[in-house]
This record gives C-alpha cells, structure tokens and sequence, in this order.
C-alpha cells in the first residue's frame, strides 16, 4: 500500500479532478484495499485474511497500526500493493462518501466496483506507459482507441462498473498487449 494516511471522514468528495492521474491517495479513501481484499498466508502476508472483513491492524480512524514496520511484520504484499487511485474514487465519487463502517452491507458492492475500476485505471496505466513504446502508427491508433474508450474521466456509478466489467473494451487491452509481443522488441539489457 503506496499510503502516507488514510481518509477519516465521510466529506463529500472533492471537486471533479483530472482522473488520468492514476496515484493512490489514501487520503482519501475508506481503507478499501484493507478491508475489501483477501489474503492467503504466504512471503507476502503473515496470515489471512478474508474478503470484506477489515485487517487486524486497521484502526478505527482507518489508519494502519503497523504502517511504518509493514515489511518488517511480514505484509510484503501491502507495502506492494497500488490501487492505482481507484480507492479514493470508489469512496468519493461511487459510493459519494457513504462508509463500509457505518453499514457493513456496502462491503460486497463496493469490492465489485474496487475490483472493476482497478482494472479499469491498471488498464489506462499500462496503455499509457505504452505510449513509450515503439510502436506503428496503427498500434498507437489502437492504444490511444483503448485509452479514450476506457474513459478515466467519467462519473462511475455502482451500475455503469457492472457494465464496464463485462465490456469489450476492458477485455481488448489485454488482446492489445499480446499482439504487441510479436512487433515490439524490447530494448537490450
């Protein structure tokens, strides 16, 4: 987890920003990925910790107990983590500032909609490191086709993720990259 502080209120969100800035801000976010995701006991976590259930080091403020010794108490796993700014949006802008704390029954819509805008912003974030790449001008027609269609600036709803998660433009990103593997060599080490 990329977090310096996490959110401790339920302000509305802020005013609409430039969403292709893909960064974490804890800030302002309700702690998701510690509450949402699961975990499996491993190198990178030193036990589970199932989904929709908040970590035993989360503190009521949404703070973590252990932040600045993550790695060192065996989470690897959040230290690696990025949500790639979806957090902040789910609870800001999705859910419009409403809490898993003040009504566990969030918990499974807003991990649908965590799930799918984190696809969504590490699909944008990969298309636009890509534009690094050398690529033909019919593969950059394609990257920049895939970027404007997965559309960083609009106002997601509960109900346009669930139609972003089965769409076709989500799905033809990793199609993009596959094909890429055949033209684009990558530079010597």
């Amino acid at each position: 987890m990329v977090a310096k502080t996490l959110r401790t209120d339920n302000t509305a969100p802020e005013p609409k920003a430039d969403m292709t800035d893909l960064s974490p801000d804890c800030a302002r976010c309700d702690a998701l990925c510690c509450v949402l995701l699961a975990f499996d006991a491993s190198a990178a976590f030193v036990h589970d910790k199932p989904a929709c259930a908040p970590c035993r080091h989360l503190a009521q403020d949404n703070h973590c107990r252990i932040h600045a010794d993550l790695a060192a108490q065996g989470f690897r796993g959040c230290v690696a983590f990025d949500c790639h700014g979806a957090g902040q949006r789910i609870t800001g802008q999705v859910f419009k500032g409403r809490s898993w704390r003040d009504d566990a029954s969030l918990m499974p819509a807003m991990a649908d909609a965590f799930r799918t805008l984190r696809q969504i912003h590490e699909a944008a974030g990969l298309l636009q490191q890509a534009a690094t790449l050398p690529l033909s001008p019919a593969q950059e027609a394609s990257r920049q086709t895939l970027l404007r269609d997965l559309d960083l600036n609009r106002d997601w709803t509960e109900a346009g993720l669930d139609q972003a998660a089965a769409s076709p433009q989500l799905r033809a990103v990793p199609a993009f990259f596959r094909a890429l593997r055949d033209t684009v060599t990558p530079p010597h080490r």
